[in-house]
């Protein structure tokens, strides 16, 4: 049998069903509602860390959203940020108590905000190596950590970006990681590869994606309006741990209701 100290921690990691948040993904060209879509998801409030000016979509819907009452925007200002702002939804410090849903918007714009901290600090030696700047270690010696032999902007988001996204992923609330959409080029297209996917590079998308709930592609056309595909196939990355929601292509105004009630049942 097991001692009593590690069959009580066994006990303690059993998963809570009372813990029933999301992760999710939506991605598109501009203008295709993902952030308003993103906010209509929320249960009482949600905070909007936006990376450009984006967010002012929300002042096209005054009956719905009202600052700072059910969502308060905030400027991003780098992973420590999102670190601060995690422990504040979970402790229910004013002015982010009640905070249910955690919109980043965009993925795709925080990162290339860490490629441009790359090129800004660090000589790149081809894609082999990455060595921070002398005159920028001189300012700050905690650069000396990051220098990264292999892929440079791959050991950056491992050393820097994988830990804050899973800290998200964690965190008990809601979360939705908005991004712009990539379209395979034309080598690409050559070799076969013709998917759609969210504007990031491959060791950010492979961390999010992993522990994503749902994968949605947002587009829109005269015919059908808004919608959200989250059935995978050749051209389109998408995927659905949510039933209701799996293989399906629904309307974009239908998320928040269907969210809603997979969180409730």
């Amino acid at each position: 049998m097991l001692p009593p100290k590690e069959l009580s921690a066994l006990i303690e990691a059993i998963s809570n069903p009372a813990e029933k948040y999301w992760k999710g993904v939506l991605y598109g060209d501009f203008g295709k509602r993902k952030t308003t879509t993103a906010l209509r998801c929320m249960n009482e409030r949600a905070l909007l860390q936006h990376t450009d000016r984006g967010w002012n979509v929300i002042f096209n819907h005054p009956d719905e959203f009202k600052v700072p009452e059910n969502v308060m925007p905030i400027d991003y200002e780098g992973l420590a940020q999102t670190r601060a702002l995690v422990e504040a939804i979970v402790e229910n410090q004013e002015p982010f108590n009640n905070i249910d849903l955690f919109v980043v918007d965009t993925i795709s714009q925080e990162q290339e905000n860490y490629i441009d901290f790359l090129n800004d600090k660090f000589t790149i030696f081809g894609r082999e190596k990455a060595i921070p700047r002398p005159e920028e270690l001189k300012k700050d010696r905690t650069l000396k950590e990051l220098e990264v032999t292999g892929l440079p902007d791959y050991h950056l988001v491992r050393n820097k970006m994988r830990p804050v996204i899973e800290l998200l992923v964690r965190a008990p609330f809601n979360v939705m990681f908005l991004a712009h959409v990539r379209y395979p080029n034309f080598a690409e297209q050559a070799k076969g590869k013709i998917e759609k996917r969210p504007n990031i590079t491959e060791a950010v998308w492979n961390v999010i994606a992993r522990d994503a709930t749902f994968i949605g592609f947002m587009e829109h056309s005269t015919r059908e309006g808004f919608t959200i595909d989250f059935k995978p196939s050749k051209t389109v990355s998408a995927k659905s741990q949510i039933k209701s929601l799996t293989d399906q292509k629904i309307k974009a105004d239908d998320l928040p209701k269907m969210l809603a009630e997979w969180q409730s049942n």
